[in-house]
């Protein structure tokens, strides 16, 4: 009898241990909002294009953390009659190591048909950093800066 209770309050204490184990890393999982990269300043070169052409879009990142977190870019150019144009999703790519500061830059063609004035780019990086956030959809989302240029008719 004696035997029995000792085999009973190990396997009472293991699975409290586990149980604890497990609730911790659930913990952690769910206060992991924070994004790997955050993108600190950018702009468009040229400043003013025309619908067709193709513009630089440059931002400066800094990494966060040095976890390799799958991400995608967002992107949209809202027009001065507030019209959205929805760009094609691209793959997050960083490479600074945690705390330094990348330069990055995509090329970025401007829809045709697309309102002339001033314009705004806005992009958003989705990441999944761990298995809570895949399995719930819950991602990481940063956006911004907005960048603001002008589209004009060539004729200006």
């Amino acid at each position: 009898m004696r035997c029995r209770t000792k085999f009973q309050i190990f396997y009472r204490i293991f699975f409290l241990i586990l149980a604890a184990i497990i609730a911790t890393v659930f913990g952690y999982w769910t206060a992991d909002r924070t994004p790997p990269v955050v993108r600190i300043d950018g702009g468009i070169l040229p400043s003013a294009v025309k619908p067709g052409d193709v513009a630089l879009v440059k931002f400066t990142l800094k990494q966060k953390s040095s976890r390799d977190c799958p991400a995608v870019i967002t992107r949209e150019i809202t027009d001065s009659h507030n019209l959205v144009y929805r760009l094609a999703e691209i793959p997050a790519t960083y490479s600074a190591p945690n705390g330094d500061r990348e330069n990055f830059t995509r090329e970025v063609t401007i829809p045709r048909g697309i309102a002339f004035g001033p314009a705004k780019y806005n992009s958003c990086m989705i990441a999944i950093c761990n298995p809570l956030q895949r399995f719930l959809d819950w991602p990481v989302h940063t956006c911004g800066p907005v960048l603001d240029f002008i589209i004009f008719n060539g004729t200006e």
